[in-house]
């Protein structure tokens, strides 16, 4: 996961600060199997721009593919920052309860179960308001 490598690098960069990522562009996705074990990741931060870049190659394709800019920079948290998120009521609000098939198969993305985390969601009509539960024993040791 990408926001994975952003925290990695954040976290070494600005050791025990929060932080956030205010403008992403993907390109595509990295697929990591055993096809191509070779496969190395290359993350660069430019300093100046505060984006990170995330990209990836092979010994047979020393050619970097870019597979996504993140701008991420330290913040500080002010009180109004620490707003509880309303999850029982953004549940009892929601016009629409998806489950883990139909919510892939509704957004398009055909992940071939490789990254597939969501096991429910809940939605409003016009997507005001959305909430997921993830499968937490899908995701890396670090969420556990």
């Amino acid at each position: 996961s990408y926001i994975v490598l952003v925290r990695e690098v954040m976290s070494t960069m600005h050791k025990g600060k929060p932080f956030r990522i205010d403008a992403t562009v993907f390109h595509g996705f990295c697929f990591l199997d055993d096809e191509n074990a070779k496969l190395s990741q290359k993350l660069s931060l430019d300093l100046k721009t505060d984006v990170l870049t995330i990209a990836s190659y092979t010994d047979e394709n020393p050619t970097e593919t870019v597979h996504a800019e993140m701008r991420c920079r330290p913040m500080e948290l002010r009180p109004e920052h620490k707003i509880p998120l309303d999850v029982e009521g953004t549940i009892a609000r929601a016009t629409n309860v998806t489950f883990k098939d139909e919510f892939y198969a509704t957004i398009g993305n055909n992940y071939q179960d490789e990254f597939q985390t969501v096991e429910q969601a809940w939605t409003r009509r016009g997507f005001d308001s959305v909430h997921g539960r993830p499968q937490l024993e899908a995701l890396p040791c670090c969420y556990a």
